[in-house]
């Protein structure tokens, strides 16, 4: 009996051959190991030895940031011999100096891969500032820069959806590859790219693990294999690395119906879209979310001198009614898929940077979502739906994760769910997400 290790494991018995996910390669190597008359590494898995990134030294050093203790417990838990596993932290407990601890830990060439192009840079500098080696040896891949062959290289699935690219990369040789906010991976693309390229070590990173179906959960175990490590947030809580979000529930009195009649016969997501704008739609469930919006910025304002809020919206007409309605009144910051990048960048980093320090941000919760790290919000408008069909677990985890952050006076993070009335499977899965996001979150509900 043979086992071969490569991008997937092959098992031989014989003339019997069976393929099995990496992500099983611990466990097939528990099971086997004793009476396998071979376990090999098929010849493209670059060999560990040879992919260092400083020669004839067994770590690399850190400069700045050391590692906080809950960091460094999972750190630990990463030894020579674990191929494969994800970490899961909670947004705020630093995901990403984690990863750069582990490649530090180990020494190796690395593929770190972001879930979109924002993040490259950021997570580049962060590695840099990090990781006590010359600045070039952490290169990026992007339509604007292509630094191939740099020894811990950042990129994004997207960029690597090119067969040519994807090609070159297997070419430079990674031993060890880590997705950050893994959940993504159960993209069909991501997940077969990342699953194609041989590295001896595949690894994530995650703050919202589950995905609201069992099929695309196993894909994330097929491609990295299961927990290894996690950061209890209610430490993070109590030791002040982030704030504890109180969540209310505010009942708008609409009722989604996706059995009504005229949605029947149509396709799932073109029933979604008509819901969508049905929803925001609504002249009394305007006026209600629109009005308390309007009194709880008015009490912000009034205790604080200040706002540092974000609406959320699903679709346009919505968000644009919010920017019209608040702007005489606010200093309104206005996001949507018409913004170009550069000022929507330029807009996030004053924020983050803390140069706006009175605001209302409005925008959709996936412009908000990965990568927005702006401490100061207090406040989170969930105006539109914010559970399936119309989001799912990962994206509400966000959406809370967004005023999590700890800031200077900053006592309390509060996201405000307007409640629409659910009935059938849409009820039923939103009990199932926000169960799953409360055991996640660990929030004190109102």
């Amino acid at each position: 009996m043979q086992l071969i290790i490569g991008s997937q494991v092959k098992l031989i018995d014989g003339t019997i051959e069976k393929i099995f996910p990496y992500g099983e390669v611990l466990s097939l190597l528990s099971k086997f190991k004793n009476i396998c008359t071979d376990i090999k590494w098929n010849v493209n898995v670059p060999a560990r030895d040879k992919c260092q990134i400083i020669k004839n030294q067994a770590t690399i050093n850190i400069k700045n940031f050391q590692a906080r203790d809950f960091q460094q417990a999972c750190i630990d838990k990463f030894t020579r011999t674990t191929l494969t596993g994800y970490i899961y932290a909670p947004t705020g407990s630093g995901k990403t100096n984690i990863a750069a601890y582990l490649i530090a830990k180990r020494n190796i060439r690395t593929l770190f891969i972001v879930p979109k192009y924002d993040l490259v840079k950021q997570t580049k500098k962060r590695f840099q500032d990090i990781l006590d080696i010359d600045p070039s040896m952490i290169g990026e891949l992007s339509s604007s820069k292509k630094e191939f062959g740099a020894p811990i290289l950042i990129t994004t699935w997207q960029s690597l959806n090119n067969e040519a690219t994807l090609q070159r990369v297997k070419e430079d040789k990674y031993s060890q590859i880590i997705c950050d906010e893994m959940h993504k991976a159960s993209a069909s693309v991501y997940y077969d790219v990342v699953s194609s390229i041989p590295a001896m070590y595949k690894h994530g990173l995650t703050a919202t693990p589950y995905r609201n179906n069992i099929k695309n959960e196993q894909k994330l175990y097929d491609l990295v294999g299961e927990e290894r490590a996690s950061v209890d947030i209610i430490d993070l809580y109590k030791n002040g690395f982030l704030v504890q979000p109180n969540i209310r529930f505010k009942n708008t009195n609409y009722k989604i119906d996706i059995e009504q009649e005229y949605l029947r016969t149509l396709d799932f997501n073109i029933k979604l879209g008509m819901l969508k704008k049905n929803i925001d739609k609504s002249k009394k469930r305007k006026e209600f979310i629109l009005n308390d919006i309007k009194n709880s910025l008015k009490f912000e304002r009034n205790k604080f001198k200040s706002n540092q809020s974000v609406v959320l919206v699903n679709t346009l007409e919505l968000g644009q009614t919010l920017k019209e309605e608040l702007s005489s009144s606010y200093n309104v910051l206005y996001i949507d898929a018409s913004t170009k990048a550069k000022q929507r960048n330029e807009i996030f980093s004053d924020l983050t940077e803390n140069k706006i320090t009175d605001y209302v941000l409005i925008g959709t919760s996936k412009l908000l979502g990965e990568g927005t790290d702006i401490p100061s919000i207090k406040n989170v408008f969930c105006a539109s739906p914010a559970y399936p069909p119309f989001e799912d677990t990962a994206r509400l985890q966000q959406i809370i994760g967004r005023a999590m952050r700890p800031f200077k006076n900053k006592n309390s993070a509060n996201i405000i769910i307007y409640n629409d009335e659910t009935t059938g499977w849409i009820n039923k899965k939103k009990n199932e997400v926000l169960d799953i996001v409360i055991n996640n979150v660990k929030p004190i509900i109102n």
